[in-house]
């Protein structure tokens, strides 16, 4: 997990149970990011985590990939339409690198033994 007080992340990052609760704000340290999702059976009902682009505007793609058996739930409004996450098992979902901007975020919550959830978003966020 991410050490406490050490919420940065510049590099690829797989998430655990101890990090449920935690605002992870994400640099444009690199120009592909990954957050591994923790499986849904490795943590409790009501852990969340809030994923926020802190790098330069059209700084870095981050992706957040789920448990190869877990999916994300929900959808994201945008300004023109509405973006709505496949769900599927193993799916990505992503910030695009040329519309990121300083300030776009996600966060997510386990919910049942199948899928995160999207709380809320900011920012265009789409199916990986």
């Amino acid at each position: 997990g991410i050490a406490f007080g050490d919420n940065d992340v510049t590099t690829t990052e797989t998430l655990d149970a101890s990090d449920c609760g935690k605002a992870i704000l994400v640099t444009a340290g690199i120009d592909t990011l990954t957050m591994t999702l923790p499986a849904l059976s490795a943590v409790p009902a009501g852990c969340a985590f809030k994923i926020a682009y802190v790098g330069a505007d059209a700084g870095a793609l981050v992706d957040i990939t789920p448990n190869i058996v877990d999916g994300i739930e929900g959808s994201c409004t945008l300004a023109a339409s509405v973006v709505t996450f496949s769900g599927t098992d193993d799916a990505d979902i992503g910030l695009t690198k040329a519309t990121g901007q300083k300030g776009d975020s996600i966060t997510l919550v386990s919910g049942d033994p199948d899928d995160w959830y999207v709380l809320a978003c900011s920012g265009i966020w789409a199916n990986n």
